[in-house]
């Protein structure tokens, strides 16, 4: 059996989520995910391959040629990937452990990495607060370099909804979790973000 698609790609996927992110969250172009060189190759967009959901959509493309390499010109920044951790976790602490990992499986296998990353599956729950509570909490990961907007759980909310590869388990996991994490997890921001950008809610929400 090969390795499926989503796990040899894997890094491809994650930076073009934090690219997206960094959009949507209205992040300055030089604090963006990426920098990007010159168009290496000819290739117009519809050229470049995707990953197919289960549902026959596609994932949004990724250019091969302008992914992160070492030593190149582009250069991910710590903001975005700070932002996207710091709303992860605010969602984990306030979910019970088999709820969680439920979770865990329906996100894309770099965002599933981050959000099991440095977990402590003995930390007591947090209470589930609101959503300025979540923006604050993720706001205070990592403090000194975190540029997460008011915001950045909307704005990281429809960027990852983006980017699944089976939608369709995502909403049907949130469906049996308590109602606040369909809150936490709606694409329709309460706060405008920086960029002025009206962003189309979900489907369903």
């Amino acid at each position: 059996m090969p390795v499926p698609h989503e796990y040899q790609r894997c890094r491809d996927h994650l930076y073009a989520y934090l690219e997206d992110a960094a959009e949507t969250a209205g992040i300055e172009t030089s604090h963006r995910a990426f920098r990007r060189p010159p168009p290496a190759s000819g290739r117009r967009p519809d050229e470049i391959s995707t990953t197919e959901r289960l549902d026959g959509t596609s994932v949004p493309p990724v250019n091969a040629a302008e992914t992160p390499r070492s030593g190149g010109t582009e250069v991910l920044t710590v903001k975005t990937f700070t932002m996207t951790r710091g709303v992860l976790q605010a969602f984990r602490r306030r979910l019970p452990l088999a709820d969680s990992l439920r979770f865990a499986r329906t996100l894309p296998v770099g965002l599933r990495a981050l959000y099991v990353a440095d977990w402590d599956p003995d930390e007591p729950l947090s209470p589930v607060g609101t959503r300025d509570g979540w923006t604050r909490e993720a706001q205070g990961l990592r403090a000194e370099h975190n540029f997460a907007p008011p915001s950045a759980v909307a704005d990281v909310a429809a960027a990852v909804r983006r980017h699944l590869v089976d939608p369709a388990a995502f909403e049907a996991v949130l469906a049996e979790l308590p109602p606040w994490t369909r809150e936490f997890w709606s694409a329709e921001p309460e706060i405008s973000s920086p960029s002025g950008r009206t962003r189309t809610p979900a489907p369903g929400r």
